[in-house]
């Protein structure tokens, strides 16, 4: 459920549990959404309990849940799994050091180094297509899309909205 569509049920129903919101109500710091309970299944109460939840389950069940995410391999939850695995392999990602980079437009950019190894970040910030200039050529390790893996590229990148890429510069 989104944040607008949490506080327009939470307005109908008049029902807060957050602590901080009901201390200090009308502030905008309900945590209630980002508390909601996990998406198990598409079932009535999304695999979560047989009871009724302490916050709602929200909409679209049947397509946010982590059964379904499971299925679809450009899903958030997979990219979470991909780049948690990711750090686990790439030691420059876990203890490298960090070296931030000037931005080029709307696109941050940082590289994490070890030992010879260079791993750069870059995340276009823009909802329209970005161009980087890279030094080297680089591969690319991951795209948030899911959809680009081992690419030789560079060194001018193109980006989609949105899109973050993790390269190794050789």
């Amino acid at each position: 459920m989104t944040k607008s569509g949490w506080l327009a049920w939470k307005f109908r129903q008049n029902i807060v549990r957050d602590p901080f919101e009901k201390l200090l109500p009308g502030f905008g710091m309900n945590r209630d959404p980002e508390r909601a309970p996990m998406r198990w299944d598409a079932s009535r109460k999304a695999g979560f309990t047989t009871g009724e939840p302490w916050l709602p389950i929200g909409d679209d069940v049947a397509r946010c849940n982590i059964r379904s995410q499971r299925k679809d391999p450009r899903s958030m939850l997979n990219l979470y799994r991909r780049l948690i695995n990711l750090r686990r392999e790439t030691p420059a990602l876990r203890f490298g050091s960090f070296e931030p980079m000037r931005e080029q437009g709307e696109v941050l950019l940082f590289a994490r180094r070890l030992a010879g190894q260079k791993v750069i970040a870059i995340k276009n910030l823009s909802p329209g297509p970005q161009i980087v200039s890279l030094t080297n050529e680089a591969r690319i390790m991951l795209s948030t899309a899911l959809d680009r893996q081992e690419q030789l590229i560079g060194p001018t990148v193109w980006l989609r909205p949105d899109e973050g890429l993790l390269v190794q510069v050789s």
